[in-house]
This record gives structure tokens, sequence and C-alpha cells, in this order.
């Protein structure tokens, strides 16, 4: 799996030996995570040729000319590749991550983003997945390319250092440290004052666990969207007899939550605030995993 990229021209870049490790890593979790309840039918043997065609074309894309029409078009190609595999039903991060890195390459920065954004709920202490997004972000035009930040608290300030992940195993670990301390106690209950490093671990893990509950029931309760049309108008309701509700349209890339959807319409809220609402097809909604 392609584990950079740098800024100039959006090039990836890894070895030779490197891309067959990573090919047979993914090929492994494919084998592992395939279920017979799949959307798509394929077989194994038909997974592992459809992610081989998918890297051949990446890579037969990345020796193009940047920014080609011709590498673009193979880049697309190589997405739909790694579509069809998550279409059925392989789910993990680096193939969300290399979809998002053919979809950035193929000029397609809604789909790019929208598939950063997944891959990062599978790998979310994956640190050039982070760059790679905040790249992609960056290329957004319009108001409000940022994301919605959440409500300063605890958890949201412990959220920029310690990965969702990262978390759970810290608590795993002050949990067995704290029952090791008090095992401890028992052997030698005069020779140390135990109680501080007891209430000390106590402190620590209640913060961690209210942490972790806490960003999966937010995640749980709320459907976060990319618009992947080039722009969207934003209506006072949803049809299009409703007038538009702002000048400016929003555009490729601009991320939202979802409030309501009714048809074929969703009605959105952006990162300054603004609500209103866009068509279902210009944009791509990512439903919470715990859903």
């Amino acid at each position: 799996m392609r584990l950079s990229m740098t800024k100039t021209g959006g090039r990836l870049a890894g070895s030779g030996r490197a891309r067959k490790w990573r090919l047979s890593l993914v090929t492994a979790a494919i084998l592992a995570l395939s279920s017979p309840a799949m959307a798509v039918k394929l077989t194994p043997r038909q997974q592992v040729d459809i992610l081989a065609e998918a890297e051949a074309l990446f890579d037969k894309a990345q020796a193009m000319r940047v920014k080609s029409t011709d590498a673009k078009r193979e880049f697309l190609r190589a997405a739909r590749k790694y579509q069809l595999l998550i279409d059925s039903g392989t789910v993990t991060g680096k193939l969300y991550y290399n979809l998002a890195n053919a979809y950035l390459q193929a000029g397609r920065l809604g789909e790019a983003i929208a598939n950063y954004k997944r891959a990062a709920r599978l790998m979310d202490d994956n640190e050039q997945l982070r760059k790679n997004l905040r790249y992609a972000r960056s290329l957004v035009k319009g108001p409000a390319p940022r994301p919605r930040e959440a409500s300063p608290s605890l958890s949201t300030a412990l959220g920029r250092y310690l990965p969702l992940s990262r978390q759970v195993w810290l608590g795993v670990v002050v949990w067995l440290a704290f029952w090791l301390v008090m095992t401890a106690r028992l052997f030698w209950p005069t020779k140390f004052r135990w109680r501080y490093p007891l209430l000390c671990l106590a402190t620590v893990f209640v913060i961690l666990a209210g942490s972790v509950a806490y960003e999966l029931y937010r995640s749980a309760r709320r459907t976060e969207g990319v618009v992947i049309a080039e722009v969207a108008e934003m209506l006072k309701g949803n049809g299009e007899g409703f007038a538009r509700k702002f000048d400016k349209p929003i555009t490729e890339g601009t991320e939202f939550d979802l409030i309501a959807r009714r048809g074929d319409w969703l009605e959105i809220s952006l990162a300054d605030g603004k609500t209103g609402w866009i068509k279902a097809s210009q944009a791509e909604l990512i439903d919470s995993p715990l859903r």
C-alpha cells in the first residue's frame, strides 16, 4: 500500500519491494474479511486478481505525466477496481486509503476526502493518512471548506493528541497496571503508600473511558458528508422550486453534517453553522461505522 504522498504533483512514493509486501498484506486482509453475504459476489481468487489489476493501473498512471488526461483516466480505473472490492464486502482502512489516493490523483476531490475520512475511522493513528487528508482539504475552494470542530471539552482535547484506538489501548494498559498495583498491595500492604498510585491510575482510567464512550456516542449519532459535485446550490427547501439560500454555491470537497433527508434531498449544516438543502446526488454520505 502507498503510505506517502508529496505535495509536488501529488505523486505517491514507494519502492517495488515495499509494494509487493503491501499487496500481500492487503490480500491477506481481503481473504480474512470476506463474507458470504456480499453485495457483489466475488471469489477469493477474483478479489486477488482485481486488487492486482488496481495496483497495476495505479503504477501505470504514476509512470505517466503528472495530471495528464491519460494519467487521470488510469487513476480513475484503479479507483473503480478498489471500489469493486469494497462493494464486495471487503472493508479495510488501507483499501479506503488507496481508493482515496486514486480519486485524488484522478481529480475527484470530493470522493477522495470522503474515502480518506472512511479510512481514518478504521486506522485513525496513521499520520500519513492525516497528512493526505489535510492536503486534500487544502485544495477545496469556496466557503467553509474545513470540517466542523467539536465544542471544546476534555474528550476533544485528548483526541487531538491521542487517536481513539490509542486511547483504548492506553486504557487497557492503565487498567492492567491498576490491578497489578492492587495485587502488589496484598503482598506488601505496609511497605509503600499504595493509595496514591491507585488513585492516579483510577483517575486516568476514568478519563480515558469517558473520552472513548463520548466519542463512540457522538460517532453513532452523527452522519457526515462531502460534496462531490463541482458546485452545489444550497436552497431554502427540498425542491427545485425553492430559492437559493446564499449567493455563492458550495464547492466540491466541502464537508458537512447531515440534519435530515427527504427523498432526493439532504438538509445539511456547514462548519460555519449555515444550513440548507442540496440534492442527494451532489454529495456522498459517510455513515457511522457503528450503525
